[in-house]
């Protein structure tokens, strides 16, 4: 892809991203369950940063967390891709890496899938339990912006996998050793926050 093309595919789906991340941080300024502000962007330099400086504490799952330059990078490389950094003021409070399928003859993408999701591992940030659900809803959200069918999340945390079933997922099947799951993308309101 030519330079200028490869740059205005990057605008374009800056924008695009820009559009749903107002327009979920609208929806959850109306929720009254969500108590504290609220920021969602994309991953930068500045987030990565703020992640390596302050997610100090080990992992719930016992890990000590993912390779955020190494997985955010090829994402970087891919205009259409999902870096998503989940804010509550200046608190980071979880990162998100998403990439959609490649084009269909109709310009469509059929899939966004979820590569990976990280909350900060402190259990007293302020969106503790609301980054997941809030993860996957700007996913299926920007999903849909794109023309996706399906959210399908990459390899799940063992965990996880029963949250993730009560959010609508099944399991879809195994490429090679890694499950995934999936979802229908439809048009789906912040599910609620409270029993999640």
């Amino acid at each position: 892809m030519p330079i200028s093309t490869f740059r205005e595919a990057q605008e374009r789906y800056a924008r695009i991203r820009r559009s749903v991340y107002d327009s979920v941080e609208q929806d959850l300024a109306n929720l009254n369950s969500v108590r504290v502000p609220v920021r969602l962007a994309d991953i930068d330099a500045h987030a990565l940063e703020v992640r390596r400086a302050t997610w100090v504490a080990r992992h719930w799952s016992g890990s000590r967390g993912w390779n955020w330059d190494a997985l955010v990078t090829p994402v970087w490389r891919r205009p259409a891709g999902l870096p998503l950094a989940i804010w509550s003021g200046e608190r980071l409070a979880g990162l998100v890496v998403a990439h959609p399928s490649k084009r269909r003859r109709s310009g469509a993408r059929h899939t966004l899938s979820v590569r990976c999701i990280e909350a900060d591992p402190d259990p007293g940030h302020p969106l503790r339990r609301l980054v997941v659900p809030l993860a996957l809803f700007v996913s299926e959200r920007y999903g849909k912006s794109l023309g996706a069918e399906r959210l399908r999340l990459i390899d799940p945390v063992p965990d996880l996998l029963p949250r993730y079933l009560k959010l609508g997922f099944a399991i879809a099947g195994r490429n090679g050793r890694r499950l995934y799951l999936e979802r229908r993308i439809g048009s789906r309101e912040l599910e609620s926050w409270e029993k999640l």
